[in-house]
């Protein structure tokens, strides 16, 4: 009986051995025949679609579809695609049945910078992005007297992000002038005026100014009768006609 016990378990351990093997060299000849991107963003902003990621793997590794899955190196298109200054995260990894999958999660850009020479986003982390090849994202717009690298990129980060995150200035602030002071001007989306905002400081306490402003003094006002509203000034509001 003992005997039978063993003869029955070596059995088993060597059907074991064998499938095992089977498995693995069925893995190695599985051939990559999709690749399935998957975008996880939350913002509707779109950098690159699903061509161009693919057109970034196979300028990392090469021919991909019809390749070995096992010849496949998930680390170094990870770190390639992660090297994007477009793409925030990066995580691939293979199927048994020959699927590379792929999930990005690419960068929200809440600014652009125009200048005559040079153009480019700037992320809510405050990176700089290059501009996308296909895809141009409609955020908030600045020009003028602007210097790349200066403190007037750090301000003007500082009073987007402000925008971005409130649903109501994102609605109506579509553009941002940098005047020859490298002081904020403001143009709205509804309105013939301007709005003067000054320097980067107090930046909640100017747009709660300018709320105020639309909230109750152009109940009774026809905004359209103004050309400026000047919020430099602390505790008032100034409207010039």
């Amino acid at each position: 009986m003992k005997k039978r016990t063993i003869i029955l378990w070596g059995g088993i351990a060597l059907y074991l051995i064998i499938v095992l093997i089977a498995v693995s060299t069925n893995r190695n000849s599985v051939i990559c025949n999709n690749i399935e991107v998957k975008f996880n963003d939350t913002s509707s902003v779109r950098l690159m679609d699903q061509k161009e990621l693919v057109g970034l793997l196979e300028k990392i590794e090469g021919k991909i579809l019809g390749e070995k899955m096992s010849n496949i190196n998930i680390a170094k298109l990870e770190d390639g695609l992660n090297s994007n200054p477009l793409i925030e995260t990066a995580e691939l990894f293979k199927t048994i049945d020959g699927v590379l999958k792929v999930s990005i999660q690419q960068r929200n850009p809440i600014v652009r910078i125009y200048t005559d020479s040079l153009s480019y986003y700037i992320d809510n982390f405050g990176n700089i992005l290059p501009l996308p090849a296909k895809y141009r994202p409609r955020v908030l717009l600045v020009n003028g007297n602007i210097k790349h690298k200066s403190r007037t990129i750090t301000d003007v980060f500082e009073i987007a992000k402000f925008i971005n995150n409130d649903e109501f200035w994102m609605a109506q602030i579509e553009q941002i002038y940098v005047n020859e002071k490298f002081e904020f001007e403001l143009v709205p989306r509804v309105g013939a005026h301007s709005i003067y905002f000054g320097n980067a400081e107090d930046i909640e306490a100017k747009f709660n100014k300018l709320l105020a402003l639309y909230q109750l003094g152009f109940q009774s006002l026809d905004w359209n009768k103004y050309k400026e509203i000047n919020l430099k000034f602390e505790n008032q509001v100034v409207c010039i006609k």
